[in-house]
């Protein structure tokens, strides 16, 4: 006699670990199907000219500036998290972010490293209510800046980018990061942190637009830095949406579409995200194994 298990009922639903399977494929498939939409627009041996043309002075420079952005990022992240008088020294905060950064840019889904870090910084004492608000408020902090960079280089580009968009995303973002800030009892509402915060964050985007502007550059392509300013942070936020794998795809898609508003050719565009991303990458993975050498060694 043939027993019939839950699992294999007609219309039962996936347990837990299949669903799991099924949105890590379907992440997989989606990023796949990204990348492949990215590269059907663009003239490929174009884009291997200008990736082969890279001077190592220029991609040094690129994983080194990011490098800075995400020290930038732990030192955000221990801002919020000593406002819980939590035993956490800057040294945990940076390797932490390091390897959130990493899992956020090698896992399906950008939220995963995010995820990681609330689970971590709760076993350092914070309630679940407090590390979820301090990892939302981080997230949106982020967002609140970038959408203030993007605002500031649409009015300086002279109305590239549709300015109402822009600050109808900064409004949302600026009451998500409030909504955090009370969901966290209160603790993140005073205005020096949220002054400290998005400096950090802004300066951080702005690194991120020098760094285009670096590797545009080194292409041979120089563009107004207000120019750079409206169009980078779409490519940062398409690579930031949890529908891919490390932003791959979305960042090439956005760069063609917001790039192409100037007229750059398709295959600048890719090859610059393309290089955003790997050096992005680049930089999180050395920062990882460095701040876990020193931590076995001991160091503070």
């Amino acid at each position: 006699m043939n027993v019939v298990t839950p699992e294999q009922a007609p219309g039962a639903r996936p347990a837990p670990g299949h669903r799991a399977q099924l949105w890590f494929a379907l992440r997989v498939l989606v990023c796949f199907g990204l990348v492949a939409l990215a590269l059907s627009l663009v003239d490929l041996d174009g884009v291997r000219e200008h990736l082969a043309s890279l001077s190592a002075k220029a991609l040094t420079a690129a994983i080194g500036l990011h490098l800075i952005i995400i020290v930038l990022a732990a030192w955000r992240f221990d801002l919020l998290v000593g406002r819980f008088d939590v035993p956490m020294r800057f040294a945990e905060a940076t390797r932490l972010t390091f390897g959130t950064t990493l899992a956020n840019l090698c896992l399906p889904t950008s939220l995963a490293g995010d995820a990681g870090r609330v689970v971590l910084v709760r076993r350092h004492g914070l309630s679940w209510r407090a590390a979820v608000g301090v990892g939302v408020f981080d997230r949106m902090i982020g967002l609140v800046a970038l959408s203030a960079l993007a605002a500031f280089g649409a009015v300086a580009a002279g109305g590239l980018v549709p300015v109402w968009a822009i600050f109808a995303c900064l409004g949302v973002s600026l009451a998500a990061v409030l909504g955090a800030a009370y969901f966290s009892h209160k603790a993140l509402l005073t205005a020096a942190l949220a002054s400290k915060t998005f400096a950090l964050s802004v300066t951080g985007h702005l690194i991120s637009v020098l760094i285009a502007a670096v590797l545009l550059a080194d292409f041979g392509v120089q563009i107004e830095m207000g120019v750079l300013a409206a169009l980078v942070p779409a490519i940062i936020l398409a690579a930031s949406l949890p529908i891919s794998v490390g932003g791959w795809g979305t960042r090439e898609l956005a760069a063609v579409a917001a790039f192409g508003t100037i007229g750059m050719a398709p295959s600048i565009a890719v090859a610059m995200a393309f290089l955003l991303g790997v050096t992005q990458l680049a930089a999180a993975a050395l920062g990882t194994g460095l701040t876990v050498i020193l931590a076995r060694r001991g160091a503070p």
